[in-house]
């Protein structure tokens, strides 16, 4: 199962349901591997969607970034993601990336 967060700072006008602007890259983020967005947060604030969190490349933080300007014209998108820059990590992302390129 796939832990990503949806969190809503105290701004949020309905805080019980995600917005559909965070329903986009939360499906499309899942869309891309149960692994590859784990660690990744989504949140708006003050009108700005953040990604926060931890991935395990670059490719992978320019991905989520991507997709989120992709599904989200409405909104800003802040780049918050930080990258863990060990070897297993690096390796398992470029399996799991190249594995989604052939498919």
């Amino acid at each position: 199962m796939v832990a990503f967060s949806l969190r809503r700072n105290a701004a949020s006008e309905n805080d019980s349901e995600p917005t559909l602007a965070e329903s986009r890259v939360l499906k499309r983020l899942q869309s891309q591997g149960p692994a590859t967005f784990r660690r990744v947060d989504i949140a708006i604030r003050n009108g700005v969607l953040v990604l926060s969190g931890t991935v395990d490349s670059y490719i992978e933080k320019a991905l989520a970034v991507q997709i989120a300007r992709r599904n989200v014209f409405e909104l800003d998108i802040a780049d918050e993601l930080h990258v863990n820059p060990t070897l297993q990590g690096s390796i398992d992302s470029l399996n799991r990336l190249s594995a989604l390129t052939r498919q």
